[in-house]
């Protein structure tokens, strides 16, 4: 099997089952937030992408990879 039969999920192979893209899930967010006081002001923006994968019932990993 290739990979990219494992990846749609062909097959019962561990390959299939480990990149079965139903198992992923991403998100993005973008906030901005803005100060003024003083006469000065600052801005700060910052855009995140949620990365999760449900490798079994009982176990759902998730990481947020953020850039500001």
């Amino acid at each position: 099997m290739n990979t990219l039969d494992a990846m749609k999920g062909s097959g019962d192979s561990f390959l299939s089952r480990l990149f079965d893209p139903a198992r992923f899930r991403t998100q993005q967010s973008y906030t901005m937030s803005f100060i003024s006081g003083g006469g000065m002001s600052t801005g700060l923006s910052m855009f995140t992408n949620t990365f999760s994968y449900k490798a079994s019932d009982d176990l759902f990993l998730s990481a947020d990879v953020s850039a500001v």
